[in-house]
C-alpha cells in the first residue's frame, strides 16, 4: 500500500513546517530520534518520521494518543486485511454498546464549555463506544469531533455543529483509520508518552535531539481584557482528553503557566526539562518559543541556558505561519549543549 495522508492533529498553533530554519533542522537530523516534549497536534513529529525514528509527548492525553496509535499501528504491520476486521468491529450494529459513557451520562446541569452540547444521544452512544471500544477507536473518534473547533480552537464551532448519524461518524473514522493504516507503512518507527516533560530522562534515549515549544502565556502587555489570563491549550487539553479517556478534565488538574505569576517558574521550569534531557543521554535540546515571545526570547534562552548548566551554542528567530489560519508570528530558537 502506499499513503501520503496528512497525519498531523487538527491543533491549535501547528505552523508550516517550512518556517524551521536550516540550522534547526541540520541539528533535528543529525539526532538518532527526534523527541518532542510537548507535540500539541505532531505535525513536526510526522513529518520527521519520514526521515528519522521520532518520539511525541505531550500532556494532553489527545495529542499523546495519535502517536500511541501510530505506533499500535505500525506493530500490527499496517495490514489492509488487519486493518478491515477492525473496521468492521467498530460497525455501529457490532460494536458494543455503551450508554453509561463520558458524553452520554454527564447530567446537563454539568456541562460546561468543553462539551459538545451539539450531538444527538444517538451520536453521544456512539461516541463513548468507540473510545471504550479500543485506544485506536478512542483517538480516531475524538480526532473526527476535533475537525468541528473554532479556528482558533477555543470552542465548539456552533455555526458547524456535528451532525449526521452514526454511519457518517462511522464513514468518518474509518477514512481517517485507513490514511493512517497506508502512511504509516513507509514511515520510520513512531512511539508516544503522556507524561509531564521535567520525566523526559524516561524515555530519551542517548543521542536523542528533544525539541520544544511549550505552551507559553500570552504576553500580559497585549491581553488588555483579560481574556487570555487561562491558556489558551486548556480547551483543548480537557475537551479532547475528558471524550478520549472518558472522564472529565478540568484545566486545574493539569495546570499551565500563567503571565501574572511572571517568568521566573517558568525558566525553573524548562530548565528542569533540560537537565533531565542530558540525564536522559540527550545530544542536544532545541527550544522554540513558538511565536507567544513572552518572555522575552533573547532572555529565555540564556536564563534556561543558565539554570540548566547548559551551553546556548545557537539562537535565531524565524517568521513562521500556522496551518489553520495562515497568521504570521516570529518563532525563536535555541540550540543548547550539554557542558
Amino acid at each position: 500500500m502506499t499513503g501520503h495522508g496528512e497525519l498531523a492533529q487538527p491543533y491549535w498553533g501547528i505552523q508550516r513546517l517550512t518556517s524551521f530554519p536550516k540550522r534547526i533542522i541540520w541539528e533535528i537530523q543529525s539526532g538518532n530520534r527526534y523527541v518532542d516534549l510537548t507535540a500539541g497536534g505532531g505535525g513536526m513529529v510526522f513529518e520527521r518520521s519520514k526521515f528519522q525514528a521520532v518520539h511525541g509527548n505531550d500532556r494532553n492525553a489527545y495529542a499523546a494518543a495519535g502517536f500511541q496509535t501510530a505506533n499500535i499501528i505500525q506493530d500490527r504491520n499496517c495490514s489492509l486485511r488487519q486493518f478491515q476486521e477492525w473496521a468492521a468491529a467498530i460497525y455501529p450494529t457490532n460494536i458494543r454498546r455503551v450508554t453509561d459513557g463520558y458524553l452520554s451520562s454527564l447530567p446537563t446541569t454539568e456541562r460546561d464549555r468543553f462539551y459538545p452540547e451539539q450531538l444527538t444521544d444517538e451520536i453521544r452512544e456512539y461516541v463513548d463506544s468507540l473510545c471504550q471500544h479500543d485506544p485506536m477507536a478512542a483517538y480516531f473518534t475524538t480526532r473526527v469531533l476535533m475537525d468541528e473547533l473554532t479556528v482558533r480552537c477555543r470552542a465548539w464551532d456552533k455555526d458547524s455543529p456535528i451532525s449526521g448519524s452514526n454511519i457518517d461518524l462511522y464513514n468518518r473514522v474509518t477514512r481517517i483509520a485507513r490514511t493512517w493504516f497506508e502512511t504509516l507503512e513507509s514511515r520510520c518507527p513512531i512511539t508516544g508518552t503522556n507524561e509531564s516533560a521535567e520525566n523526559c530522562a524516561s524515555f530519551i534515549r542517548p543521542g536523542d535531539v528533544v525539541y520544544t515549544d511549550p505552551a507559553w502565556p500570552w504576553d500580559p502587555s497585549q491581553d488588555v481584557g483579560g481574556i487570555d489570563q487561562d491558556n489558551p491549550y486548556d480547551f483543548l487539553t480537557c475537551a479532547a482528553g475528558s471524550i478520549l479517556k472518558q472522564k472529565h478534565i478540568r484545566p486545574d488538574g493539569i495546570p499551565f503557566w500563567l503571565a501574572k505569576n511572571g517568568p521566573e517558574p517558568i525558566w525553573d521550569d524548562v530548565a528542569k526539562w533540560v537537565r533531565a534531557a542530558f540525564e536522559g543521554g540527550a545530544k542536544s535540546f532545541i527550544l522554540s518559543t513558538q511565536g507567544t515571545n513572552w518572555p522575552a526570547p533573547d532572555l529565555t534562552m540564556h536564563e534556561v541556558a543558565e539554570r540548566a548548566g547548559a551551553n546556548l551554542s545557537h539562537y535565531e528567530y524565524a517568521v513562521a505561519a500556522t496551518r489553520r489560519s495562515g497568521t504570521k508570528f516570529t518563532e525563536w530558537f535555541g540550540i543548547l549543549e550539554g557542558k
